[in-house]
């Protein structure tokens, strides 16, 4: 869905994800040309900042060449979305549109800092056996010259925070930090601020 970089803190990619959390099949958005014309975008620029909203399909977990053809593909639902960046600050909101019964769905961040600070007091390192796993909390992804926050807009039941081994896998990101969806919710809201 996008990106935000701030100094030498880089939340790589971020998205909704289906189970299982380590196969990034299930990560993100479908594109491609055949579903351009799929997605509604509008796009706002102002004075520091931008906003951008839209409509597109989510992948699916499903091995597509067995699951669909060329002309109706497999896909786990829609997802709305609305992103606000002003002032360094980024807002992402999003409304999951669910076509069919979606068993798990987490909303995962991949981020390439040096640590994170979990509630203040929780420090997970990147390439490091210790995680955290547990309700949401405020995260803070600290680099060598600056640090940024992330916040989600509602009580998260389930949240983890899992160091990776950078390098080549999961577009170079040192952390994972995936949000488990409710499935009576539809609405929800991460802030991105730097410090």
């Amino acid at each position: 869905m996008g990106c935000y970089h701030f100094k030498d803190v880089n939340v790589i990619n971020y998205g909704p994800q289906n189970t299982p959390l380590g196969d990034c099949k299930g990560f993100g958005l479908e594109g491609g040309q055949l579903l351009l014309a799929d997605f509604i975008t509008e796009l706002s620029v102002s004075s520091g900042g931008f906003s951008i909203q839209g409509m597109s399909r989510m992948s699916s977990s499903v091995n597509k060449k067995d699951s669909e053809s060329a002309s109706h593909p497999n896909h786990a639902g829609w997802i709305a979305t609305c992103q606000e960046y002003k002032n360094k600050n980024l807002w992402i909101k999003t409304q999951f549109q669910r076509l069919f019964d979606q068993e798990e769905l987490l909303f995962t961040f991949f981020v390439k800092c040096k640590q994170c600070i979990v509630n203040e007091d929780k420090i997970i390192r990147r390439r490091s056996l210790n995680r955290y796993g547990g309700r949401a909390e405020k995260i803070e992804f600290k680099g060598n010259k600056s640090s940024v926050f992330l916040l989600a807009g509602q009580n998260h039941e389930e949240m983890h925070v899992i160091p990776l081994g950078g390098g080549g896998n999961f577009w170079g990101a040192d952390f994972l930090v995936a949000y488990q969806l409710k499935a009576d919710t539809q609405h929800f809201a991460w802030q991105l601020n730097p410090s």
